[in-house]
């Protein structure tokens, strides 16, 4: 579980990167998608509540895992003559 402990309030993309152990190019995605809660800009920065950030990761947390499907070998799938 990611510790918010010692995070501020109001988190800079670095934080945030640091924090989910994502790319930047992923932060910023994910912000441009809408997927990121609490992502806000101030100026040309861009900045995430913590608390909005946090209950969005618990939620995730909660959620059911869909089970992972049979990847079936490649000659079943006509990959291999």
């Amino acid at each position: 579980m990611t510790d918010f402990t010692n995070a501020p309030k109001i988190l800079k993309p670095g934080q945030v990167q640091k924090l989910l152990q994502i790319s930047r190019n992923t932060f910023f995605r994910w912000v441009a998608e809408g997927k990121l809660p609490g992502a806000f800009k101030i100026g040309d920065s861009w900045r995430v509540d913590r608390d909005k950030l946090e209950a969005w990761i618990d939620e995730q947390a909660q959620k059911p895992r869909s089970k992972d499907k049979k990847i079936k070998p490649k000659d079943e799938i006509g990959l291999i003559s």
